[in-house]
Parts: structure tokens; C-alpha cells; sequence
């Protein structure tokens, strides 16, 4: 039997000038297989990826999405469908703005993998970061700049990415929503299967899981049990409104995420004023991915030698701060033309 992959999958649009940093992030930290399935984009995206594609360094889908369509549910398909995914590999569905921060050994894929002892994966809380008090991005998440966080109590720590086994007609990617596996009907896993971040058996009182386990995909399986929450061994860093600037600009691309429901896809609003001021979490410091930061600006530096791949990188920048230009401009003018009526 060929040597299980670490596979790391996400779903984007328009999120050129964080790829490079993303990709060698994770790289930096062992994932072997990274597979990206785009739609859409007009930022730069399309061609970033399909640079680092050609260059041998992730898998790239393209497809495109109807309007009755959702697109993380299509791109899971589309993973799904696709050989990049084999059984007895470990796999995560993480978005752009997720960074998986492994707090055992030397805070590698292979140190976690080795904790879970046999256990078929773990249940994963978010940590939210907010802007820093950055008016501009940056340019690196894992960096000095991006260390501010939620106090441990903030309830939107408490949802769940799993990182898990796949076991081939027994677990996929789930094509309604993305923070846990579809584990198949009948082919039923012990409670003792899965572990939360702390290592320990998870709450098996608690419904979204017992409906979990028992292959019944619903929308509430992005919660966790509180006796089950905790990072002693892994979190997620989710850098939810990354800056104001930023924010606001992926306001104007839409939301990934489309709720089917009855087999109507209903798109609910996400990217508003008031998500931003709630997940803006500066209260707390976390430097605990700093450990990486040298090691992801080696993987950038690696990556963005390869000349396509600088070349399609500089292209998206370039787009995204004529953007970012544009919505300053517009911001300015908005109280002087109020002001004319």
C-alpha cells in the first residue's frame, strides 16, 4: 500500500494576495498535497494558480458556478471526484484565511498525526484573530503584525475544523458544508474514532456528534460539545476580517458558503459592518505560530522564484491595490456627495 498523504484541500475566489503565504505555510509544516479548486476568479487567482500547478506545487481545479449553485458544495464535488484523495490519507478542508497551527512536537503534520495514537481524526475549535490595528494588510499573517486574538471565552472560537483519515467508501468531503467529513451511512465509527484538540474522547451526549458518527450531515455540525473545547494539542488560526480594507473588499466578491435548502441554493450575507465588529478580536496575544515564521518566508521565497509564479503573484497585488485604491477614493467622495443632498 503506497505511504498515506498529508492532504490539504480549500475552495476560493479572488484570495490572490494571500496564496503564496498560505501555500508555503502549510508546505512549511508537512502537508505534501495541496489541492485548490477555484471559481470564478477575477483578482489574479486563476492565474496564480494554474502557475503553481504547471510548477508541480498543488493541484488546481477550475470551475465555474451557476447562480442556483454552491460553490463549496461544487468544489467538494469536484475533490471528491478527483484522484488527489486516496484512501488512507489524512486530509483538512481549510479556507485562505485558516492557518493550522499544531501545538505538539515541533508543531508538524507528523506530530499530530502522531498524537491521535489511532484515532481516525480530531475536531479542530478556530482561534479568531483580528486586524492587529493594521489599517493596511501587511503582507504576512504569520508575523508580529497578525498576533492579537480572541479572548479564550469568545464564543466564535468555538466551531470546528477536522483534520481526519479518509477511509475510501466510508468518508469524503462533505458537500454541504465544510467543517466536518461526510462519513457514510451504515458503515457506523465508534466514538472512540474521533478525539477533540485536547486528545480526549469526545462528548458523545452531545447531538451534532452522536448525528455526526452516525452519517447524518447537518448544518449544526460546525458546533462542538464545550466539554470538548480546547487547543492543548492543535487550533486554527482564523484570520476572519484579516484588515478593515481587506474586509470590505471581499464584501464586494460575495460568500462562498450557499445554504441548499428544498434544492434552492439561498445565499445569506455574511462580510457586513456588524460581522467585522464582532469577529475584530484583539484582546489576547497568541504568538505560538511565530515558530513557522521563517520557515513559511523560506517556502515564499522558494515559490516565488519560479518565474511564472512571481510573475502571476505581482499580478494580483497589482489588482488588488488598484481595488483597494478605488475603495479609499469612494470612501473619501461618499460624505461630500452626501452632503450635496
Amino acid at each position: 500500500m503506497p505511504e498515506s498523504k498529508k492532504v490539504l484541500f480549500s475552495a476560493v475566489k479572488n484570495e490572490g494576495p494571500f496564496l503564496v503565504e498560505w501555500i508555503a505555510y502549510h508546505k512549511a509544516i508537512g502537508f505534501d498535497t495541496i489541492l485548490i479548486v477555484s471559481n470564478d476568479s477575477d483578482d489574479g487567482t486563476t492565474e496564480l494558480l494554474d502557475a503553481l500547478h504547471t510548477a508541480g506545487e498543488i493541484q488546481h481545479i477550475h470551475h465555474s458556478v451557476g447562480p442556483d449553485e454552491s460553490p463549496q458544495g461544487k468544489a467538494a464535488k469536484a475533490a471528491n471526484e478527483s484522484s488527489a484523495i486516496a484512501d488512507g490519507d489524512w486530509v483538512i478542508w481549510l479556507d485562505a484565511d485558516e492557518f493550522l497551527n499544531i501545538h505538539c512536537g515541533q508543531g508538524k503534520v507528523d506530530d499530530l498525526i502522531l498524537s491521535l495514537g489511532g484515532a481516525h481524526g480530531v475536531l479542530i475549535p478556530w482561534r479568531i484573530f483580528g486586524d492587529g490595528g493594521n489599517k493596511t494588510f501587511p503582507g504576512r499573517f504569520v508575523s508580529q503584525d497578525f498576533s492579537r486574538a480572541a479572548d479564550r471565552d469568545f464564543a466564535g472560537n468555538k466551531i470546528i475544523k477536522t483534520f481526519y483519515r479518509h477511509r475510501a467508501r466510508k468518508t469524503r468531503l462533505s458537500e454541504i458544508a465544510n467543517h466536518r467529513p461526510h462519513l457514510r451511512r451504515w458503515k457506523h465509527f465508534q466514538g472512540t474514532d474521533f478525539v477533540n484538540a485536547s486528545g480526549a474522547t469526545l462528548n458523545l451526549d452531545f447531538f451534532p456528534t452522536a448525528r455526526w458518527l452516525r452519517g447524518v450531515q447537518g448544518k449544526a455540525n460546525f458546533r462542538i460539545a464545550p466539554e470538548d473545547y480546547g487547543w492543548d494539542l492543535v487550533q486554527i488560526n482564523h484570520y476572519a476580517v484579516r484588515t478593515r480594507e481587506m474586509f470590505e473588499l471581499k464584501a464586494r466578491r460575495g460568500r462562498g458558503f450557499v445554504n441548499i435548502d428544498n434544492g434552492v441554493a439561498k445565499r445569506k450575507p455574511r462580510h457586513t459592518p456588524t460581522f467585522f465588529d464582532e469577529h475584530n478580536r484583539n484582546e489576547a496575544e497568541d504568538r505560538s505560530i511565530l515558530r513557522h515564521e521563517g520557515a513559511t518566508a523560506e517556502q515564499m521565497q522558494r515559490l516565488l522564484a519560479l518565474p511564472s509564479v512571481r510573475h502571476a503573484n505581482d499580478l494580483a497585488l497589482q489588482i488588488t491595490e488598484k481595488r483597494i485604491t478605488s475603495q479609499r477614493a469612494t470612501a473619501e467622495d461618499a460624505p461630500t456627495a452626501a452632503s450635496e443632498h
